[in-house]
């Protein structure tokens, strides 16, 4: 149990507006990317059967990342959107790097998640529609695989 007296040293909250994004060779997407997750890990489980003891098991050590998604607003020359679309078809290099780096209230760098072979596994549709009375400005969403992440923290605590 710690003590009352051991209170943390910075209260300031993580708010969802402080990231960065960058993926290798993708300048485009890069600059105009709007959300993106980190994304949850799961340690792979296996049941062992024993007598009168139901639900007992064991960690197996593999450990299963879910996918990395971003939403990016789309330049109105598609140049985002087709660097994913020519990437997912073959014209491009099949595996990148990524950094999501998160900032302080100060907007400064705190912590970098790095992502390693990272490749794309699917883009969203555009859609068009000529009878809105307002113009929509276009995202599109891009899920990606990677072969796992590491974090780097950037500030001594």
């Amino acid at each position: 149990m710690t003590s009352l007296t051991e209170q943390p040293k910075n209260i300031n909250l993580l708010a969802d507006i402080q990231f960065k994004f960058e993926i290798s060779d993708l300048p485009n997407t890069s600059f105009f990317v709007q959300t993106v997750n980190v994304p949850g890990i799961n340690l792979t489980e296996q049941d062992i059967p024993r007598p009168q003891h139901l639900g007992f098991s064991r960690f197996t050590g593999v450990v299963e990342y879910e996918p990395l998604n971003i939403t990016f607003l789309i330049d109105e020359y598609l140049k985002n959107w087709i660097e994913i679309h020519d990437w997912i078809t073959g014209k491009k290099e099949k595996y990148a790097s990524g950094v999501l780096t998160i900032l302080s209230s100060q907007m400064n760098p705190t912590i970098e998640f790095h992502f390693s072979g990272l490749f794309p596994t699917n883009i969203s549709e555009i859609s068009f529609d000529s009878t809105a009375t307002e113009p929509t400005y276009q995202i599109a969403t891009v899920a990606f695989r990677y072969s796992k992440y590491t974090i780097k923290n950037l500030i001594n605590t």
